[in-house]
């Protein structure tokens, strides 16, 4: 009777046990499988908000040129109260980076669903699975290969927000613990809609990124056009290169060493608190909370011009307010030809009659009197410069 009673015993640890495997299984293929679930349901409840599968690769395939992820967006939207999309960084990214054949193969082109509580992030990520198939094999974005686990951290800024993320790989036998691939470090657009930034990964690459929200592709899809691919050309960091050529090499060394040490927390911008100029708001063309490098080129570039007078008195009787081209300005103006770019604001390729104006009204302000010399401390320009800078 007791041999019969320690069978039931040990017959009985044996279905408890396997029942314990049994469950612990089914916790693993949930670990596995319900990430997969989850987006396919994510991605099913928002679809409204998403494009069709062939329109969005298509929109992928011009994004992911390497020349338009290192220079697009040079300079991000800034946060303000209306600009508040950075703050949570939940939801669906595409990713592209510079690495080497993501260009022409598009292998390595991410996607990343991202859950944020407070400043954790936590996710799912994976390469898109063969993202430049012909379009009749085109694969829903959420379809990927290479799976791994996304844990990182969100981090408040005064202008732009952060955020580094950790990518690892799904613990199996072969692997028994998580194991960081790569590093991810961005900067998120005031929109919410975008992020630039860097990232490495454990063999050894790296490369420029920038990160597009899933239901931001429909922002590009003017670059499935010449035309849109053109202007988007014409919006891209060559604008400021322009600025800056239309500047003597002395004075934009000079431009460029006042303006590292005027911006004190290196955000690419300055705030009248880091520079309480009596000009700072003259220089300030949009009236906004910051003043960009280009806002500052263009301020070095028109005062010198109103002061010295040379333009007005050759020009400033003229009726016509728009040119088609800059090819068309300097034919009329040789001897401005550099000027085309300081007043081409939106950099179109042309100058309207709007454009025009703001620059005649710009010039002028350069020769108000009425416009203080001192800021609220009684300081003057160069008093200023000098206490800011440490002179």
């Amino acid at each position: 009777m007791k041999k019969n009673n320690n069978f039931k015993n040990k017959s009985s640890a044996f279905r408890l046990n396997h029942r314990l495997f049994f469950l612990t299984d089914l916790v693993i293929i949930a670990f596995l499988v319900l990430p997969q679930f989850n987006v396919a349901v994510f991605a099913q409840e928002k679809s409204e908000q998403f494009l069709d599968p062939e329109l969005e690769m298509a929109i992928i395939r011009q994004l992911n040129l390497e020349e338009r992820i290192a220079n697009r967006q040079a300079v991000l939207p800034k946060n303000t109260k209306e600009l508040i999309g950075g703050e949570d960084v939940s939801g669906e990214w595409i990713c592209f980076t510079t690495m080497f054949l993501n260009g022409p193969t598009g292998k390595g082109i991410m996607y990343v669903n991202l859950k944020q509580d407070g400043e954790a992030i936590s996710g799912i990520n994976g390469q898109l699975k063969h993202p430049f198939d012909p379009p009749s094999t085109i694969r829903i974005i959420a379809e990927r290969t290479t799976r791994g686990l996304i844990k990182g951290k969100w981090y408040k800024g005064n202008r732009t927000h952060m955020m580094v993320l950790e990518r690892q790989g799904i613990s199996n036998s072969r692997m028994p613990s998580a194991q960081t691939w790569a590093i991810f470090t961005a900067v998120i657009a005031g929109d919410g809609r975008t992020a630039t930034g860097q990232l490495v990964n454990h063999g050894g690459n790296y490369g420029t990124m920038l990160m597009v929200k899933r239901e931001a592709l429909a922002d590009y899809q003017h670059l499935l056009t010449d035309e849109g691919r053109q202007a988007a050309e014409a919006q891209r960091l060559t604008g400021i290169a322009k600025l800056e050529a239309g500047l003597s090499e002395k004075s934009l060394q000079s431009t460029q060493t006042f303006w590292w040490k005027s911006d004190k927390n290196k955000d690419g911008y300055i705030s009248y608190e880091e520079f309480p100029h009596p000009d700072w708001h003259r220089a300030n063309l949009n009236s906004d909370e910051f003043l960009s490098w280009e806002e500052e080129l263009i301020d070095r570039a028109l005062r010198p011009l109103a002061r010295q007078g040379e333009y007005q008195k050759k020009y400033a009787s003229s009726p016509k307010k728009e040119w088609s081209s800059w090819h068309e300005w300097g034919i009329e103006k040789p001897d401005f030809e550099w000027l085309f770019p300081f007043i081409d604001r939106n950099r179109d390729g042309k100058i309207t009659a709007n454009e025009y104006t703001a620059f005649e009204g710009q010039v002028k302000t350069y020769l108000d009197k009425s416009v203080p010399k001192r800021n609220e401390r009684g300081e003057t320009g160069i008093e200023v410069y000098k206490r800011m800078t440490g002179q």
